[in-house]
């Protein structure tokens, strides 16, 4: 159902249109709407708009409501079966859709300087990237062109890297002829306040060795002592049938 207005002109005597103001001193006529189509409208399908793409990036899809409606004469809306529409001319329900996916690689703030050095006063810095469309979602690295990829880790100068590796004394050979070693204590430190720091620090420079082989000069034939300080725990461990520790211990193994 609707409704239809008429509209008033200012006219002469002859019925031609003349201005309205020539008019101004009559009574206007009573303009009242009326009623027209008094008659329910045919059915239609009727659909909402189409939703978001339920991708943020790349392909996805689009959802709307369709239904099966009649606008009545009253002007109420009635909602039918949808087979009263007929299915064969029903709108799609569903499409797809591409999101203008525009990428790129993000680089979040610089770390620490000290996390490790590479050179003298010279440290390793590093931090994330990632990929990230342009509404702020972090998306596979494969979305993103590698050969554009920032950096994630550069030199950087750092005070904690003033470091040096320190070397104790060479502790007492092992043998006193034949074949020994001794070792040594050697520890990264930092070269202002003299701070012993994990050996990371120092992994840029070579480390100096901790051990080395030493007497290794001949006991001498028919000389039977004992060429190691481990000599009780060989013989205590019953370790004098073995050759290698016979040698060694000649004193210990062969003594009451």
């Amino acid at each position: 159902m609707g409704s239809q207005v008429r509209t008033q002109h200012c006219v002469n005597s002859e019925g031609q249109r003349v201005d309205n103001s020539l008019c101004e001193h009559l009574q206007p006529l009573t303009a009242s709407p009326q009623s027209c189509n008094i008659q329910d409208c045919p059915i239609r399908w009727a659909t909402s708009s189409w939703s978001e793409c339920s991708a943020s990036f790349g392909t996805g899809f689009q959802l709307r409501q369709v239904a099966c409606q009649q606008l009545m004469a009253d002007g109420s809306v009635k909602v039918l079966a949808l087979n009263y529409c007929g299915l064969t001319n029903r709108p799609a329900a569903r499409k797809p859709c591409v999101t203008d996916a525009c990428v790129d690689w993000v680089p979040q703030p610089w770390g620490q300087c000290f996390n490790r050095c590479t050179g003298q006063g010279m440290g390793l810095q590093h931090r994330h990237i990632v990929c990230q469309n342009r509404n702020g979602t972090v998306v596979p690295d494969t979305y993103c062109d590698r050969r554009k990829r920032p950096a994630s880790r550069r030199d950087c100068s750092s005070e904690m890297c003033d470091v040096y590796w320190r070397t104790g004394p060479w502790r007492p050979c092992t043998a006193a002829c034949g074949n020994g070693f001794q070792s040594r204590k050697v520890d990264c430190v930092h070269r202002k306040n003299g701070k012993v720091l994990a050996d990371q620090y120092c992994v840029w420079k070579r480390r100096p060795m901790t051990w080395q082989r030493c007497n290794i000069t001949s006991c001498g034939k028919g000389e039977c002592k004992d060429t190691t300080h481990y000599c009780t725990f060989v013989k205590q461990l019953k370790l004098c049938l073995l050759e290698l520790y016979k040698q060694r211990c000649c004193e210990s193994c062969n003594g009451a």
